[in-house]
């Protein structure tokens, strides 16, 4: 027992911050090497400051699953293209509370906002030309309706992004808007990253990573649609996650995968296919057309 404690009073020293007396070898000069007791108060400071700050999804069935998303960790939600990922992620962004920002690489921030009206009114997005020109009071209240749902998001609708871009939009945002609850990105396959690369599985491996960071950085959870490949080309069976393009990389950096298939034109099946916080599973959700909105079933 003696021993015991002598080895546990010698951990508990002054973190060992190597930096300090490092400096012919600066890559180290932020690593922290931290004793028992000082890990325990990280992890007390880490605990308080994001209690409450998970992204969940807004449906129980898949909450209680997956445990949602914790700051600092990225979501990627990954689907065949026509499948429903952009509608699924302003599905969840109509059911938080707190402020959101999206980046959209591919769609306008009309399309988006068309969308977030049809889901809102179940006014499909081509009337709705007409009735800005002739009724301005219906227009008011699809703007008011509107609202309620989509009033806390944030639209950047630029293409060629790169992390690094993303990183300092979400901050020129928080210094603008306020806080930032969570990212949402429609797609990974869209991102770029700077410098030279020897093929497409390098310059993802590069994007991926890049893309940790700024979830590291910035302690935000991030949400991000992606692509499969061909072998994942039939939307009516469960993705995999080799069907991920590049998959290797993109399986490390992700804390949560989320896979969506539509066996029927009503019916689309979330599953979790990967899962650091909790078990796998699947959660059967009803997809209106009509109005584009999907809920568990």
């Amino acid at each position: 027992m003696d021993a015991i404690e002598a080895l546990v009073k010698e951990a508990k020293t002054k973190a060992l911050r190597v930096g300090a007396f490092i400096d012919e070898l600066p890559e180290y000069a932020d690593v922290v090497i931290y004793p028992v007791d000082e890990a325990e108060a990280e992890f007390e400071k880490y605990a308080t400051r994001n209690a409450g700050q998970d992204l969940l999804f807004g449906y129980p069935k898949l909450d209680d699953i997956s445990n949602g998303v914790m700051p600092g960790h990225i979501c990627l939600l990954a689907a065949r293209p026509g499948i429903g990922k952009t509608n699924f992620i302003l599905n969840v962004i109509r059911k938080q509370t707190k402020r959101v920002l999206f980046f959209s690489l591919e769609m306008t921030v009309y399309e988006i906002v068309a969308r977030g009206i049809q889901i809102s009114t179940s006014i499909h997005q081509k009337f709705l030309p007409e009735i800005i020109k002739t009724n301005p009071d219906r227009y008011a209240d699809i703007l008011v309706r509107y609202n309620q749902n989509f009033a806390h998001m944030l639209v950047a609708d630029k293409s060629g992004l790169t992390p690094k871009n993303i990183h300092f939009l979400t901050q020129l945002a928080e210094r603008q808007f306020g806080d930032i609850s969570a990212i949402f990105i429609d797609y990974f396959n869209l991102l770029r990253c700077e410098g030279r690369f020897t093929g497409p599985y390098d310059h993802a491996s590069q994007v991926a990573r890049a893309l940790q960071e700024v979830a590291k950085e910035l302690n935000k959870p991030i949400l991000c649609a992606c692509q499969l490949n061909r072998q994942g080309s039939d939307y009516t069976k469960p993705p995999r996650l080799e069907h991920l393009r590049e998959s290797g990389v993109l399986e490390e950096v992700t804390a949560l995968v989320l896979g969506i298939h539509r066996p029927d034109d009503e019916k689309a099946v979330i599953t979790v296919l990967k899962n650091k916080r909790g078990p796998l599973g699947s959660v059967d959700m009803q997809f209106d057309w009509k109005t584009l909105k999907i809920e568990e079933a």
